[in-house]
């Protein structure tokens, strides 16, 4: 048999193989870990004390999520275009950009606490406040269906700073969501 011959497919056969093992070995090793990147809608609502300075907004975000046990890591980016609310004083729009980390470890059920820090820069400056925190909370989620999960979460900014030179101890922060994952929905019904 020469050579030349033996090699013919043998790339083939090499790939197979390998994709073969590689979609194995993973399963049973690699169970706990899951990895999400994808694109959000985000809608925003901001206020002040006062009750004539409100906006409201929507933009665009994008989020990355690693979760390794009963551990997991989100970076959520976002930015969002504010127009005055008709029931305010405010005449400009104002833009938003934010960065949001944390780290989450999940203690029982749907109960889950969390640590991280955010960063939000408003242009301009002086229209939207601008803040950076240390925040510590909690977050309840809950799967609606195949694909479908809903999160509230809760806590407390620790060492605020806000662009007008005010430093707050502690601010409060709440938010929720509402989330497809509508490609594993596909592939897990489809």
């Amino acid at each position: 048999m020469r050579v030349e011959r033996w090699n013919v497919g043998m790339m083939e056969r090499l790939m197979a193989t390998s994709i073969v093992l590689l979609s194995i070995i993973p399963s049973f090793q690699l169970s706990a870990q899951h990895f999400s990147v994808g694109p959000q809608i985000a809608f925003g609502d901001y206020r002040e004390v006062s009750s004539d300075l409100h906006y409201r907004g929507s933009g665009i975000a994008g989020s990355a999520t690693l979760q390794w046990k009963q551990f997991s890591a989100d970076v959520v980016l976002s930015k969002l275009k504010y127009k005055p609310s008709n029931d305010g004083t405010p005449r400009r729009s104002s833009d938003a950009s934010q960065v949001d980390v944390r780290l989450r470890y999940y203690i029982t059920g749907p109960v889950s606490a969390e640590l991280g820090f955010m960063n939000r820069k408003a242009d301009p400056e002086f229209e939207a406040q601008s803040v950076g925190a240390v925040t510590a909370g909690a977050q309840m989620a809950y799967l609606l269906g195949p694909g479908v999960r809903m999160a509230l979460s809760g806590g407390l900014l620790f060492g605020s700073k806000y662009s007008v030179g005010d430093r707050r101890r502690h601010s409060a922060r709440c938010s929720s969501a509402l989330g497809s994952r509508w490609m594993r929905c596909a592939a897990a019904c489809g």
